[in-house]
């Protein structure tokens, strides 16, 4: 029993953590503001504080062009939305999203690795690849998480100073995306 409590509350810190910033944590594009962790005595946790969602196009403003560098991407559910965070190195960039008909993969225009019955593509003022060319972001270029609303999502574009990251949905939901600082993060929320 003692077991299953510790498991319940370490998962539950661990969605509390990427749900909201933590203390001191600024945000750019965004009214986020820092919120306390409930107990696990409390119950479910409260809606994280961020932007409002959206479900038309929308984008935020960042650092320079060539800045920042994309480290991870990675995603869960949560009460209510699941999220994909991309990790970076650098200010906090420059941002633009919307659904799309289609994913295509950037340069070549081919359709992307991944579909969905709606598909929000999020392209960002970052690189994965440092100025000779080397890569810096190693990780997945598709995942499958099967989520209640996020089914995949993949690296559709990666060129001078732009990547692009589509997301398969099971259908078109309300969206907001936001960044995050300490470390810097860009944050994509899609409802249930």
């Amino acid at each position: 029993m003692i077991a299953l409590l510790s498991a319940t509350a370490l998962a539950l810190s661990g969605c509390q953590q990427d749900s909201a910033p933590s203390p001191g944590a600024g945000s750019s594009g965004s009214n986020a503001t820092p919120s306390e962790s409930p107990s696990p005595s409390q119950g479910t946790p409260p809606a994280p504080s961020g932007p409002p969602f959206v479900s038309g196009p929308s984008s935020g403003e960042g650092g320079a062009l060539g800045a920042t560098m994309v480290k991870r991407i990675r995603s869960g559910s949560h009460n209510g939305f699941d999220r994909v965070v991309i990790d970076l190195n650098g200010p906090a960039p420059s941002w633009q999203a919307d659904y799309v008909d289609e994913l295509v993969q950037d340069g070549s225009g081919e359709p992307a690795p991944i579909q969905g019955t709606a598909n929000l593509q999020v392209i960002v003022q970052a690189a994965g690849h440092d100025d000779m060319g080397n890569p810096v972001y190693r990780g997945r270029q598709v995942a499958r998480p099967g989520l209640p609303t996020l089914q995949a999502w993949a690296v559709i574009g990666d060129f001078e100073g732009q990547f692009t990251v589509g997301l398969a949905l099971e259908s078109q939901a309300d969206y907001r995306v936001f960044t995050l600082k300490n470390p810097t993060r860009l944050v994509i929320d899609v409802k249930h």
